[in-house]
């Protein structure tokens, strides 16, 4: 990815892994294999990632940055990835 496109696809917050999905797509934009990117964990708490997505008390989401890129997901499945500007 280059300049500001964005990334986006969708993810099934209640029956996928939310953090597994982060990191496939982003070892997907960089052609490298998942194992080569940093841990989630030191980014976010993937347990909590989970519980706040798959919660139904109204409309949710969360944004973080992770590896150079800042990460949007909502409750509705909506994953998107941008590239930071440095």
């Amino acid at each position: 990815m280059s300049g500001q496109e964005t990334f986006r696809t969708r993810v099934d917050v209640a029956g996928e892994s939310v953090p597994n999905a982060v990191v496939t797509a982003i070892a997907a934009i960089e052609n490298v294999p998942r194992c080569d990117l940093p841990c989630l964990y030191y980014t976010v708490d993937p347990d909590a990632l989970e519980a706040l997505l798959a919660s139904k008390t109204g409309p949710v989401s969360v944004t973080f940055r992770y590896h150079g890129y800042r990460v949007d997901i909502s409750g509705e499945g909506v994953l998107s990835v941008e590239v930071v500007p440095t």
